[in-house]
């Protein structure tokens, strides 16, 4: 279908975006202060500030130790068997 405004034709037929699958992915609790747990088997879990600075890293674990990092918002990347996601989560003390 084509529609005419100001001059201009605009096709509306679909444009073939993919749905995106969601993920069952959790990670709690928000805000922590001490340990973050994931809902997931992990392969990897990558944590990265705000400026995008890496500031921790462990494997093959599904719960990390953030006592050592500053109160913040900070961006958690998990590798699964499924797949990577991110997510953020936020340190609070």
């Amino acid at each position: 279908m084509n529609i005419y405004s100001y001059g201009l034709m605009v096709n509306s037929n679909n444009v073939g975006i993919k749905d995106i699958k969601s993920n069952n992915l959790v990670i709690w609790p928000v805000p922590a202060s001490e340990n973050i747990y994931i809902n997931e088997t992990v392969k990897g879990i990558s944590v990265f500030n705000n400026l995008g600075e890496l500031v921790l890293k462990k494997s093959n674990t599904n719960f990390i130790d953030v006592h050592q990092l500053i109160s913040g918002i900070y961006i958690i990347t998990v590798q699964t068997e499924k797949g990577t996601f991110q997510k953020k989560t936020v340190i609070s003390r």
